[in-house]
């Protein structure tokens, strides 16, 4: 009878390697780990605690399109949601959801930042919308758009319809607030907006700031504006979705097909190929609607169902996560799919 070995391990900050071959393995390192949680005990794999629900359930059978936090100085904080033809806002509080009457075109993405006190919403299709906690406005004059991000203390809009026209590589800008209000010119040739390469078959992705400067992501090409000048990095790879774009300390994490990456504002780095073979198992799809978040210092993303036959993968509902402080990946199996996800004053949502 074959004696029986027993081998233990008491440091597992390496996290997981699914490309490495098993024998080549750094000791603090293991082929696979899902659902175990790797930083609550130290020397210790334990079961990743779950999620629960927020809130009654007031939406409608479809997706979540959206999750904005609204944030005020003197200490208000609401979510938003936005599903089906509605917005709704949660009182953490009371715990309630409560419809907005907004009257959205239905099926279309939302997008949210915090801007002058206010949380502004993009979907593209409507007008831009602001939420002060009370009350919500339509600003007319802006350029609809898909993304928005705040830089230099005005509002950037990107991939965007000025009606009746597309401007997929087009990035408008509001102008300076004026008695805690801004502006919009949208008028063709003399107004407010960047040109990012119109010509290279490709279109605005995403939106973000890092190292004091905007950062704008086209599918296979990152950009950067400093207010005055727009520098293409070179041989920096853009993203397939603005949902995996993640700020965690002085890095912006992000999606690319070829996996995740992380920028700095001087360094770029592919950081991903441990679990490579996850990420190689979703469809071309499928790399458009990944989505990312953070809790603490770790980054979550979201790809979706995986199938890779060649590395003997098949699951459903793969969420990848990563430790930044020690680069340490590992996988987690949802029992549900999320849309989007929100980091908030009282963590992530």
């Amino acid at each position: 009878m074959a004696k029986k070995e027993r081998f233990q391990a008491n440091d597992f900050s390496g996290g997981m390697d699914a490309k490495t071959a098993p024998a080549l393995l750094e000791p603090n390192r293991c082929v696979k780990i899902v659902n175990g949680d790797l930083d609550r005990i130290i020397g210790s794999i334990s079961r990743r605690r779950g999620y629960e629900a927020e809130g009654d359930v007031m939406f409608p059978a479809s997706d979540v399109l959206g999750l904005g936090s609204l944030a005020k100085a003197d200490g208000t904080h609401r979510i938003v949601a936005v599903c089906g033809l509605d917005a709704y806002v949660y009182n953490p509080v009371t715990e309630a959801w409560t419809a907005q009457g907004q009257a959205l075109t239905d099926g279309y993405k939302a997008e949210f930042r915090t801007f002058l006190n206010q949380l502004y919403m993009c979907n593209y299709s409507n007008d831009l919308r602001r939420f002060d906690d009370t009350n919500w406005n339509t600003e007319a004059t802006a350029a609809r758009s898909k993304y928005l991000e705040v830089y230099l203390n005005r509002l950037y809009m990107g991939n965007c319809v000025v009606q009746p026209n597309s401007y997929p590589s087009r990035v408008y800008f509001s102008s300076l607030p004026t008695d805690g209000a801004v502006t919009y010119n949208t008028t063709e040739n003399t107004g407010d907006y960047l040109e990012i390469d119109t010509d290279d078959n490709d279109v605005v992705r995403g939106l973000a700031v890092n190292s004091n400067r905007l950062l704008i992501f086209k599918e296979y090409s990152l950009h950067t504006w400093d207010g005055y000048a727009r520098v293409k990095l070179q041989g920096q790879p853009g993203t397939t979705s603005h949902r995996s774009i993640v700020n965690i300390d002085d890095w912006t994490y992000y999606f690319n097909r070829d996996g995740v990456f992380r920028w700095n504002g001087g360094v770029l780095e592919y950081i991903s190929d441990p679990v490579k073979p996850y990420i190689d198992g979703i469809s071309a799809a499928t790399a458009y609607g990944v989505c990312g978040g953070r809790k603490d210092r770790r980054y979550v993303l979201y790809l979706g169902d995986v199938k890779n036959t060649q590395e003997g993968i098949e699951e459903q509902r793969v969420l990848l996560e990563l430790n930044t402080t020690n680069m340490a990946w590992k996988v987690h199996l949802l029992q549900t799919r999320p849309t989007v996800f929100l980091s908030c004053p009282t963590g992530g949502f």
